[in-house]
């Protein structure tokens, strides 16, 4: 396969999952809001499957490029359109190049977004479970001088 037609396959392939990847992560958004654990569940396997795939092409790629002295890294793409191909493809290929960069960085933002989301969530959940144990959040209670201490038995709900 001549390396313009690889290119090519590649950008569509990534692009194709990169879109995949933005619906996985609205639909871990949703199961995070509707505390979805079995959707969760779901969406973080298939979330790494599509991840996998992506890093995959990618590293098969820059390893060509790399060969055909492109250099490595995210770099060597823009350098092959710009270099080695004929303006009819060069605008293809970008527009898919860029393509794949803002949707990458759409799943970053979102993935960040919902990492946020699902911290919050556990420590409302631990705080929670703090507070069944008779604890306080940080663990520390005062004592009758004044002074903390850390006694997480002497306000378990289990007692009262």
């Amino acid at each position: 396969m001549e390396t313009i037609d690889y290119i090519q396959q590649y950008l569509t392939q990534c692009v194709a999952c990169s879109e995949q990847l933005l619906a996985m992560l609205e639909r871990e958004r949703n199961a995070l809001s509707n505390q979805s654990a079995k959707e969760l569940e779901n969406t973080a396997f298939e979330k790494k499957l599509l991840a996998d795939i992506i890093d995959k092409q990618t590293k098969e790629c820059s390893q060509r490029l790399e060969q055909e002295g492109y250099g490595q890294g995210p770099q060597s793409i823009s350098t092959f359109i710009q270099q080695a191909t004929a303006e009819d493809a060069q605008q293809e290929l970008s527009t898919l190049w860029q393509s794949l960069q803002e949707n990458l960085g759409h799943c970053q933002d979102k993935n960040r977004l919902n990492g946020r989301v699902l911290e919050s969530s556990q420590k409302r959940i631990k705080q929670a479970i703090d507070i069944l144990h008779g604890q306080t959040p940080d663990g520390e209670l005062y004592g009758r001088a004044g002074k903390t201490v850390s006694d997480s038995k002497a306000h378990t709900l289990s007692r009262a």
